[in-house]
């Protein structure tokens, strides 16, 4: 499990950054938990100041909620959010393949080929979970970069680190397996391939079936909220 250490050079705050991003993303700490900047100034070995500097960028980019008292906690899960990320990912992907669907060349085929290869080969080589994390981000963000739509590569920009968070929370729950890779694999074909409606249904099957098994696991173990929140949504559907 990835642990804080101490941490030296001229970029500290970064240092300190890529450190906290693995430890929330490692599942060393649990969403909603709490921690204090005595604390963690304290294990990392660093002044106050470029753990406020993390602290913040990472507050801007969602991971963390800033309490009194110099408190913060890491984003509590939500089961209204998850049901929302993965409908504006699925439409966002979704329009994504459609603008990149004509202009794919060559190369473009190659390199989704190569980026599913390298994501196979993290997970199958058990690399550590924020690096598979991020061959996976890079491995869904080839039909944006391929689109040639500026705003529509922005917005997914935006989105990936909250989708990270998520992530990796389906990867502390069910860790990865052959099916992960045969999954990769087939997506990887059907986006090289020529027909874009089994594309498509390939994608929203994928991502359906993936936010229900997380879901489901939130009724043992999630947070209060996510449980809370998922008991009302039953109760207003009945």
């Amino acid at each position: 499990m990835t642990s804080l250490k101490p941490v030296s050079g001229q970029t500290l705050s970064y240092q300190v950054e890529e450190q906290l991003r693995a430890f929330i993303f490692s599942g060393a700490v649990r969403p909603s938990e709490r921690m204090t900047e005595t604390a963690l100034a304290s294990r990392l070995k660093v002044s106050r100041g470029p753990l406020r500097e993390a602290i913040f960028r990472l507050i801007e980019d969602g991971l963390i909620v800033k309490e009194a008292y110099k408190s913060i906690r890491v984003r509590p899960t939500s089961v209204k959010e998850l049901r929302e990320l993965t409908s504006m990912r699925l439409t966002l992907e979704s329009f994504a393949f459609r603008q990149a669907w004509d202009k794919r060349t060559d190369a473009d085929l190659a390199e989704i080929d190569a980026r599913c290869a390298r994501l196979v080969a993290a997970v199958e080589g058990e690399d550590r979970r924020e690096a598979i994390l991020d061959r996976e981000v890079a491995f869904h963000g080839w039909v944006f970069e391929m689109s040639g739509h500026s705003l529509l590569l922005a917005s997914w920009r935006s989105l990936t680190p909250l989708l990270r968070f998520y992530l990796s929370i389906h990867q502390q729950k069910f860790g990865f397996h052959a099916f992960f890779a045969a999954t990769a694999k087939e997506y990887s074909a059907l986006a090289r391939g020529d027909d874009l409606e089994a594309m498509q249904r390939h994608l929203r099957g994928h991502l359906e079936m993936g936010l229900e098994k997380v879901v489901r696991s939130f009724d043992g173990d999630a947070p209060e909220d996510a449980r809370l929140e998922e008991s009302q949504e039953k109760a207003v559907k009945e």
